[in-house]
């Protein structure tokens, strides 16, 4: 086998990068007279951490909370809405016009009993 990279074919040159990412990755085409084998080796995580469930489920349940307070929900009736009920409750908001969304969280609030 005879590695082109330093040959006239700049596409069989060894090419490596490194995605910030990905880690660090490798690429490399040769040139063979029974044709072109290129390889690719990744080393490293997709992910510089995994991410937890529980940052996740925390994370949408903030979101959640910002929306329902940013369209006139009372704190005092939140603390007392579970936090599965607030994720819907903030979805159904979510598709709702604009201009409906305060009219439209008051009378979903008062349709589930909170206000």
């Amino acid at each position: 086998m005879q590695d082109n990279a330093g040959g006239p074919d700049a596409g069989n040159a060894r090419a490596g990068g490194t995605n910030a990412r990905a880690g660090r990755t490798n690429l490399q085409a040769r040139t063979t007279k029974t044709g072109v084998h290129v390889t690719l080796r990744m080393v490293g995580s997709i992910f510089p951490r995994e991410a937890r469930l529980e940052d996740l489920e925390d994370s949408v349940v903030i979101d959640a909370k910002r929306i329902l307070l940013r369209y006139g929900t009372p704190i005092l009736v939140l603390d007392n809405v579970p936090s599965e009920e607030r994720i819907k409750l903030a979805r159904q908001i979510a598709r709702t016009p604009l201009p409906e969304r305060e009219k439209r969280l008051r009378e979903l609030l008062a349709e589930a009993g909170h206000l």
